[in-house]
């Protein structure tokens, strides 16, 4: 655990200064997420920290998050602290540097700026929260704790405010079930150009999925990754770091998370999200 995490404690997420980068840091990107806990479940203890942005929730997440908690993701798990965070706190640096703006415009184009989604009337939204595992839970289950941000804003320009602005790339970016008229996953969409482009590396982890079986979403893939190995497959799925550094050439052809419908008999496939990594 990295010890910005370990030493949070609910007077410091009051009193101390918002950890922007900490949080940034090695995080996982989710846009259009709503309070679905697929990607903190499965991935949690590669990654640590879990940004979160919609923008149909402009208000008090308490009672939303305590429903989503026991189903998917945060089961387990208690609050430590909780911070409600400002535009201000939150975008401190939303100017992009001339460096990081023109490195960008020699790769998507003059217009890319321009095509950036307006950033609309939406009220605007956000709170920070640190979970803890529950005593009576072991490592098996998850890390120990992790951090999760919550973002009421428009994802794609929130992306570009956020990590291209303060030089960062996310460890992960998750994209399930966008929804209708934000094709987020389409490699060729603003949002995953955006991504792409970014000056300071991809990411390391793509998950893309939704709604259904797998194989719908298996040959979505963008350009410059790849399908896990064995053995990265297996960190992934044990929630250990994945090392790039180890030689395999054993290709894990079903590199898939699925959640499953417990509730229906028979078990149906309620989501899923292939895993790609960077090559």
């Amino acid at each position: 655990m990295a010890n910005w995490l370990a030493n949070v404690s609910h007077g410091t997420m009051a009193e101390e200064p918002f950890p922007l980068r900490d949080i940034l840091h090695n995080s996982l990107y989710y846009p259009a997420s709503a309070f679905d806990g697929f990607p903190v479940k499965h991935v949690a203890g590669c990654l640590s920290s879990f940004v979160y942005v919609d923008n149909g929730f402009s208000s008090d997440i308490s009672r939303a998050l305590l429903a989503r908690e026991l189903e998917r993701g945060f089961w387990g798990y208690r609050i430590v602290g909780r911070r409600e965070v400002s535009r201000e706190d939150l975008f401190s640096r939303r100017r992009l540097s001339r460096s990081i703006l023109d490195l960008m415009t020699d790769r998507l184009g003059e217009d890319w700026v321009r095509d950036l989604p307006p950033v609309g009337d939406v009220q605007f939204f956000c709170e920070w929260l640190v979970f803890e595992r529950k005593a009576e839970f072991g490592r098996q289950h998850g890390p120990l704790r992790f951090s999760w941000l919550f973002v009421c804003a428009e994802c794609v320009r929130t992306f570009t405010d956020l990590y291209l602005a303060n030089s960062i790339a996310p460890g992960a970016v998750a994209v399930i079930q966008s929804g209708m008229g934000m094709p987020l996953e389409q490699p060729d969409g603003l949002f995953a150009r955006c991504v792409l482009a970014n000056p300071d590396c991809r990411p390391g982890i793509l998950l893309i999925g939704g709604q259904g079986e797998a194989d719908r979403f298996g040959d979505m893939c963008w350009p410059g990754y790849r399908r896990p190995c064995v053995h990265e497959w297996e960190s992934i799925q044990h929630k250990a770091r994945v090392s790039s550094h180890e030689e395999c050439g054993d290709i894990c052809i079903d590199a898939v998370l699925i959640e499953y419908d417990y509730r229906v008999i028979p078990a149906t496939v309620k989501s899923s999200a292939t895993v790609w990594l960077r090559s």
